[in-house]
């Protein structure tokens, strides 16, 4: 055998190999298909309602200027307070405070890293359901608190100015 056709017949015989390898392989595993997004944030309508009863409060607690012109306008004034129902107000407080913390883009990005799988955020809810604290421990959670308190101290002065001057009024008259 010359040496050209030793040197082809090498040439034959790899390339014979290759194709027999490449015909045995197996083909690539196609890649798993990513997880489903998570799912939107929507603010449930029973916390938005929630919340709108604290709010109205709020907004309505704020309105007692004092300068009451007498005994029956105090009066008046503390019904229209007594008005609104102490259970409501303290589920509205809360969801209020849920609302706030949706403003902290640090706290939704935790929850969402966290609530990505089905089954995980089943068992989150139900976690949460058992012990609303457990919402401490996301990442964010402390931005989030931050905000929540800021806004309700400032709230928790508002209310205590109208107390103020209605309780002044009722003492002068």
């Amino acid at each position: 055998m010359s040496r050209a056709s030793l040197r082809w017949a090498r040439i034959a015989a790899a390339a014979s190999l290759i194709a027999l390898a490449v015909g045995c392989a197996k083909p690539a595993e196609p890649p798993a298909p990513p997880p489903p997004p998570p799912p939107s944030i929507r603010l449930d309508d029973s916390v938005a309602q929630a919340a709108s009863v604290y709010l109205v409060f709020m907004r309505d607690a704020a309105t007692f200027d004092g300068g009451f012109a007498d005994a029956d306008a105090v009066q008046a004034a503390l019904q229209r307070g007594a008005t609104y129902n102490a259970d409501q107000l303290a589920r509205g407080l809360v969801a209020y405070g849920a609302v706030l913390a949706m403003q902290s883009p640090d706290f939704v990005a935790g929850v969402r890293a966290y609530a990505a799988d089905p089954e995980q955020r089943r068992e989150i809810l139900g976690r949460l359901a058992a012990d609303p604290a457990y919402a401490a421990t996301f990442p964010g959670a402390d931005a989030a608190a931050g905000l929540v308190v800021e806004v309700m101290e400032e709230a928790a002065v508002a209310i205590e100015a109208a107390s103020d001057r209605v309780e002044g009024d009722a003492y002068t008259i």
